[in-house]
């Protein structure tokens, strides 16, 4: 995986992180952060530990469909956008979605 790669996946989920507070959570209680590669990991590790990624409930396919559904959105036909989904997942988590 490319630096830029590891960056804008480290950004991605320091966003989701900011934007999971419980309800009531003060703006200035940032959870502590972690490195680009460990959450990488972290995701990759979950990813193959989950039901078969192949499988519809898994972790990895629920991203593969909201990969898929963002694609469908920018008018990528449905087989496409589901080829687009599969490799991204093999190229960063190493799990093949379809």
């Amino acid at each position: 995986m490319s630096d830029i790669e590891i960056d804008m996946a480290a950004r991605f989920l320091d966003r989701a992180v900011r934007n999971d507070r419980p309800s009531g959570t003060p703006a200035d209680c940032t959870p502590p952060m972690v490195d680009a590669a460990t959450a990488l990991s972290s995701l990759k590790w979950h990813m193959a530990e989950d039901a078969p990624p192949n499988v519809g409930g898994s972790y990895a396919r629920s991203w593969h469909d909201s990969l898929a559904c963002c694609a469908m959105d920018e008018g990528v036909p449905n087989e496409a956008a589901n080829k687009i989904a599969a490799r991204f997942m093999k190229m960063t988590f190493d799990v093949t979605t379809q």
